[in-house]
């Protein structure tokens, strides 16, 4: 592995927004800028995870492929991006040719832990899954109105979209600050609101034969009557109270 390209990466993660003339350096010292580090992590993934736009555009005018090259975890930059929400970043790679669809790639697990963190089961996922179970309202909302496909099944699951963000809205019973859980929810209601409202197939199951609407009934380790109502109120009409 490439000390030059370690050394690269560490300097992304803890890019400021004002060193970018030594980033720049940095990356004119790695011989393959499409390669991995030592932790298997690709320079285009950690840039957009970060939010790191300058620092994105620098790594594909040097070369970096964004369209075609993925991470051991078999993510694109743009699955990255959506995770994380951040829109300057969608927009730079959806300008640059990224597909809006592109798909997790199949990998061997090698058993490194990413510094980008990653959700089970997710082969086959799209950005609009990452978005939408990260309760990223607004990457949601950009990214149907560029074309992503709004009732896509993610592979090892069948999850839709809309699944993911019903999980997603069930996890916040983990968060033990209620005002910061309420907030959370306040956007995956949105995401959910968004989907429905877009046209999102309500009828799709996933591998184990369970709709959306299921999940939110059975599902969830939720016992709040008025969260629960307030999420089949946003699956039933798009419209969640404000």
């Amino acid at each position: 592995m490439s000390q030059a390209l370690d050394k690269l990466n560490k300097a992304i993660i803890d890019f400021n927004g004002a060193n970018l003339d030594e980033i720049n350096g940095l990356i004119q010292q790695v011989a393959d800028i499409n390669s991995c580090d030592a932790q298997d992590q690709l320079a285009v993934n950690l840039a957009a995870f970060h939010g790191h736009r300058d620092v994105l555009e620098l790594l594909i005018d040097a070369g970096a492929d964004v369209t075609t090259c993925a991470s051991y975890q078999g993510y694109f930059p743009l699955h990255c991006a959506a995770k994380s929400g951040h829109l300057p970043v969608i927009e730079l790679l959806l300008k640059r040719g990224v597909d809006v669809n592109c798909l997790v790639a199949e990998v061997e697990d090698n058993g490194h832990h990413s510094r980008i963190g990653s959700l089970e089961n997710q082969v086959g996922s799209t950005p609009l899954h990452f978005a939408a179970r990260m309760g990223k309202d607004k990457v949601v909302a950009y990214l149907l109105d560029h074309g992503a496909n709004i009732n896509a099944h993610e592979t090892d699951t069948g999850n839709t979209p809309l699944h993911e963000a019903v999980l997603g809205w069930s996890a916040m019973v983990r968060v033990p600050n209620q005002e910061r859980r309420y907030k959370l929810r306040r956007n995956y209601l949105n995401v959910i609101a968004t989907l429905v409202g877009g046209g999102a197939d309500l009828t799709l199951a996933d591998e184990n034969a369970v709709t959306p609407k299921m999940l939110a009934d059975t599902e969830s380790e939720e016992t709040d009557e008025e969260q629960i109502t307030l999420l089949l109120a946003a699956l039933t009409s798009s419209r969640p109270d404000k």
